[in-house]
């Protein structure tokens, strides 16, 4: 059996003085608050994601039908045009 050097540790005394030698940033409560809080900042994200992705097609879909709103008044100005050109024909008016 190969003797252990004397500046060793055993592995129970080496993870307690790692333990008490970490940084409070690096203690496992602390590391899973942050990933809870990145959880909950990913789930808001989706939230807000789907929300906009919502609202778009909304906006798309109100685009939609100003666009037809909009070719159905051109129509209708043609044919008011046409109907006021027969009308001034027949009062004998020039255009």
């Amino acid at each position: 059996m190969p003797d252990i050097p004397s500046n060793t540790t055993s592995p129970a005394s080496s993870t307690h003085d790692m333990d008490e030698g970490l940084h409070p940033y690096g203690s496992l409560p602390y590391i899973s608050s942050v990933l809870e809080t990145l959880d909950d900042a990913l789930d808001s994200l989706k939230d807000k994601l789907r929300e906009a992705k919502r609202a778009r097609l909304e906006l798309k879909r109100e685009m939609e039908n100003l666009q037809e709103d909009l070719e159905d008044c051109r129509w209708d100005a043609v044919l008011l045009r046409q109907q006021v050109e027969v009308l001034q024909e027949e009062a004998g008016v020039e255009g």
